[in-house]
């Protein structure tokens, strides 16, 4: 699908800035892609890459980040944020290299013009040992990810704190940061539509 094709090009755009910290200083720790990398389980067989259309589900594993994205968040909501129908074929990375045990749900655009949903998590719990090592931890992620952006704004009455810049609305709440992107001439990308749909994320990953 030209779409798909299309929302896997643009996707690195949206993966947020995270990693930039990860990678530089990082210790022992390398590889650190933002969103490379299939989705895989303990077995090694493919995670879920979404939840039932009419549903979310929670995904949380027993350490760091979910093993899965995507089924944070309903097709009903992806496609009230997207302004238009999302292909149903999300792309669903957490990359085994990945020193922040970082997961990215992609969702592009069914049609033209192209447009993404893009939904970030990362969680303390699941640094790599190097991250640990020097203390660092996602309250300190939060603040250099917030220094990269002239235009950031803080936002009140989401999680710990909250800012938005440019198209996003970034979280940071007890060990998890959060980041939640769209894209696209008819995307929403207000404060109050991206935390609307941040506050469903958190209450969904605290299931």
């Amino acid at each position: 699908m030209l779409t798909s094709r299309a929302a896997r090009f643009l996707a690195p755009a949206f993966a947020g800035v995270a990693l930039t910290f990860a990678a530089c200083g990082g210790g022992g720790d390398s590889g650190a892609g933002g969103g490379s990398g299939d989705a895989r389980n303990e077995d090694g067989s493919d995670a879920a890459k979404k939840g039932d259309s009419g549903s979310a589900a929670s995904s949380s594993s027993s350490k760091g980040a979910p093993a899965t994205a995507c089924p944070l968040m309903t097709v009903e909501e992806v496609r009230a944020l997207m302004g238009q129908e999302p292909a149903d074929d999300p792309d669903d990375a957490k990359s085994a290299t990945n020193p922040m045990g970082q997961v990215i749900c992609t969702w592009g655009s069914e049609g033209i013009p192209i447009a993404l949903v893009q939904l970030s998590i990362i969680h303390e719990d699941g640094f790599s040992e190097g991250l640990r090592d020097r203390k660092y931890t996602v309250a300190k992620l939060y603040e250099e990810n917030k220094a990269l952006f002239k235009d950031a704004k803080d936002v009140p009455g989401i999680g710990d704190r909250a800012f938005t810049s440019e198209r996003s609305l970034t979280v940071l709440k007890g060990k998890w940061f959060i980041t939640l992107n769209t894209h696209g001439q008819d995307a929403q990308s207000s404060a109050e539509a991206l935390g609307g749909e941040m506050a469903r994320v958190l209450e969904r990953l605290e299931q």
